[in-house]
């Protein structure tokens, strides 16, 4: 399986993750194809765009898998696109902690056969709150 373009393993340390004024362009990975990350993260003004996974895997632009929280803010999520049976084409989120997205935007991410949540998949997290955000096919 392929890494992400930004693979963070994180059951060591209890330092977050934090990106900003960043852009994650035309990458292709195993889960997460921009990024993959397993510790508490913050996304601030960030695009994730033109990114894919490989087959059966999840999260086109970002697949998030801790049970740490995630905040997304000011973000867009966009063009990123799954082959086949995954979930998540803009963002993957199966953490059991919160979720909050606000200010942010998800357009034209893909599923190409068999998958949930071309936009957002959220799976087993608590809360999700979701404000001022924008989803479009």
């Amino acid at each position: 399986m392929l890494p992400s373009a930004i693979d963070l393993i994180s059951a060591s340390t209890s330092e977050p993750l934090t990106l900003s004024n960043c852009r994650v362009t035309n990458n292709i990975g195993g889960n997460g194809g921009g990024l993959f990350s397993n510790a508490q993260t913050l996304i601030r003004n960030c695009r994730f765009d033109h990114n894919e996974v490989e087959s059966d895997t999840d999260g086109g632009g970002v697949h998030f898998g801790s049970s740490a929280g995630l905040v997304v803010e000011d973000s867009t999520f966009d063009n990123n696109e799954l082959p086949e049976d995954g979930q998540g084409a803009g963002l993957f989120f199966e953490g059991g902690a919160s979720l909050s997205i606000s200010g942010s935007r998800f357009e034209a991410n893909k599923l190409t056969l068999n998958g949930n949540g071309a936009g957002l998949n959220c799976a087993g997290s608590d809360p999700v709150t979701i404000t001022n955000t924008v989803f479009t096919a």
